[in-house]
Parts: C-alpha cells; structure tokens; sequence
C-alpha cells in the first residue's frame, strides 16, 4: 500500500474513534476544524480556518469552541486511549506543568499579575498572564526522541481557592480510568507536595520529580526509593527520584 493511502487510512481510523466522543449534531465542524489545525502553520483559530476550503460560515467553527458543544473531559479520553492503542506501552508516563500566557486585555479569564520564572531577557520579571496547567503523555518518536503529547489543559482562576495543586490532581483523575497499564506522574519539584503526591501513591501511582540543587537527599519522604538517576542537562545535573507507595517499598 503507498504511503499516502496508509496514512488517509491511519487518520481516518484515529479520527472516527476521536468522534465518539462529540456529539453527532457536531461531527461535521469539529474534523473540519481538526483537519485545519492538522495543516495550519500556527495554532490560532482564525490560520486554521483560512487555512482549508471551509464549508460553513466562519462563526461556526468559533460556535463550536465558544460555547463549549464539544466537552473537553470525554475528548481527552478518547485521545488518551487512542494513544495507547497506537503505541501499546507497558507504562505512561504522565507530565504535568504550567505555562504562563501573556496577556493584555484586563478582562481575560484568569488574567492576573505573576512572576514570570521562564526570566527571558526580552520580558519583564512581572507580567500580565494566564496561568494554564497542562497534562501531556510522554511519547517516543520515530528517531528515538521523547516528546509531550499535550491532552488536557485548565486554566487556573485569578481568585479563589483552586490552586495548581488542585488543577493537576483534577486532570489525573480525569484520565486515570481510562488505562489499565502502569502509570508514572512526572513533574518539576514545585508540584512536590503532600495535597498531591499522597493521593496518587494511594491510587498505586509512580511519582516522578525533579530534585533541585537546595535540596538535600536526607530531607527527602521515606518513601523514597534508594535508586537515583542523573541525566544531564546543559551544564548542570537534574537528579530525578522515583516514589512509590509504601507496599511497593517493603517489597525492595
């Protein structure tokens, strides 16, 4: 079979099951505007539309997102289990982290003054942004290069108490059932805390984070396994710890 047959056929398997989880009413739109995020150069709305022989009025395909006819939670499923399908691995690895968003509009949704850590040259310490928190599953590629498939994302409110700490355990759940394989959580030693990583040891998850240079090995959980790995990483040495829930540390 030639290449492009193989690949219209591989898509057309991967978006028939992505569809089951849109309503029927929204079908049409919905691989309209997935096939135009496929072949547009950017990721904005309005490049995607232009980008594709469009069959409806403009003001549909932004119906479509603006009023939320399609519901991101069973969306997220279905790509997850479509990943698994696809690659079949013995475990997934979960990656979980926050992105700031600059904005300039004061009447955007979670808009608010924040620290911007990413300390770029052209930027300024303090920026108007949108705080997003992000769950990706790792993958491998065909040249043997790890990426982050993005799968869900929610924005963290400007008040209230929903926190990052929350936002992130909410999308773990939310995927959580839809594997029956090992899953491992991967994220950077801010997300490192009791409200968090407790309740996902509790599920027989594997937390994986990222150690900072301030901390000391000996102020680390019990839980704890006594195997680190070290990968470099520029010029310094990101040291990464791999926790386990208490049954599973007995057994070592």
């Amino acid at each position: 079979m030639p290449l492009s047959s193989l690949a219209r056929t591989h898509l057309s398997l991967w978006i028939s099951q992505l569809l089951l989880a849109v309503p029927i009413r929204s079908r049409a739109t919905f691989v309209e505007l997935l096939c135009a995020c496929l072949v547009s150069p950017e990721g904005w709305v309005t490049r995607a539309i232009s980008a594709i022989c469009r069959r409806k009025h403009w003001t549909t395909y932004y119906k479509l997102i603006e009023r939320g006819s399609v519901r991101i939670v069973p969306l997220a499923r279905a790509t997850f289990s479509l990943v698994l399908t696809v690659l079949a691995p013995d475990a997934i690895i979960l990656v979980i982290d926050d992105t700031l968003i600059p904005r300039g509009s004061l009447s955007a949704p979670g808009c608010a003054v924040r620290f911007d850590h990413a300390r770029k040259i052209n930027r300024p310490k303090y920026m108007r942004t949108q705080n997003w928190v992000t769950l990706g599953i790792s993958i491998f590629t065909a040249e043997g290069r790890r990426w982050v498939l993005p799968v869900l994302s929610r924005l963290v409110p400007a008040v209230g108490n929903c926190n990052k700490l929350t936002i992130a355990l909410a999308l773990i759940r939310a995927l959580a059932p839809v594997a029956d394989i090992p899953i491992r959580v991967l994220f950077d030693s801010w997300f490192m805390r009791a409200r968090l990583v407790l309740p996902l040891l509790y599920r027989g998850f594997q937390v994986v984070k990222s150690i900072s240079g301030s901390e000391k090995f000996s102020e680390c959980s019990e839980r704890k396994l006594s195997t680190f790995i070290s990968i470099p990483h520029r010029l310094n040495t990101t040291v990464f710890t791999f926790y386990q829930s208490p049954k599973l540390i007995r057994l070592h």
